[in-house]
């Protein structure tokens, strides 16, 4: 489970926004819930076509 700050897209684990109260320790913006899914998906997709060639 991913967090992103808006302002600058640095990302950060559950963890290390749950430390810095949910907002950037570079920037202090916010940070917001990264849905990866789509990534996750396309990557299985690569990965199944390279097993196949």
């Amino acid at each position: 489970m991913f967090f992103a700050c808006k302002d600058n897209g640095h990302r950060y684990k559950f963890d290390e926004a749950t430390e810095n109260n949910f907002a950037c320790p570079k920037c202090g913006e916010s940070l917001e819930y990264q849905d990866n899914s789509n990534i996750i998906i396309e990557l299985k997709q690569m990965m199944k076509k390279n097993d196949q060639a």
